[in-house]
């Protein structure tokens, strides 16, 4: 970037109105990157709505939320994971809920249940065939299996 001698005379380039400038251009410049980036992102938001999902589909997107509570429990906690279940059920005709019970025991052998619930979801996040599927059959269950063991 270029100074115009006629309006600013003969300014050294270690003046400190030149290091003003300058450091005032870097900030407008990560302004404009960071409204960029804000922009970007609205624009992935926008184009990356969820599609309406078949019952397998809707599983998988809570796959990864249950394996890092399975493994929490285990490290953090060390309990020893037994079992558990995943949960599709309709909430009324125009919810449904997805729900994960998880089975461990401590060191002493006792039982722990871990309990988790989306709470109602729009039955729009599902085709309508798998809301179909769904309400017709009440609830559908899936195991949940050991992360670390599957």
């Amino acid at each position: 970037m270029g100074l115009d001698k006629e309006k600013f005379g003969n300014i050294g380039a270690n003046s400190s109105i030149v290091k003003d400038v300058l450091e005032i251009r870097a900030t407008v410049k990560e302004a404009a990157l960071d409204l960029n980036n804000l922009f970007n992102a609205l624009v992935e938001n926008l184009t990356s709505i969820p599609q309406p999902k078949s019952v397998l589909e809707m599983v998988r997107c809570y796959e990864q939320p249950c394996d890092t509570l399975i493994i929490a429990a285990k490290r953090q906690e060390g309990l020893q994971y037994v079992s558990g279940k995943l949960i599709l059920a309709p909430v009324d005709a125009h919810h449904i809920s997805c729900a994960a019970e998880l089975y461990f025991q401590n060191a002493a052998g006792k039982w722990v249940s871990k309990k988790t619930s989306s709470g109602p979801l729009r039955a729009t996040h599902m085709t309508p065939a798998a809301l179909a599927e769904v309400q017709r059959l009440g609830k559908v269950e899936f195991e949940i299996l050991d992360p670390e063991h599957s």
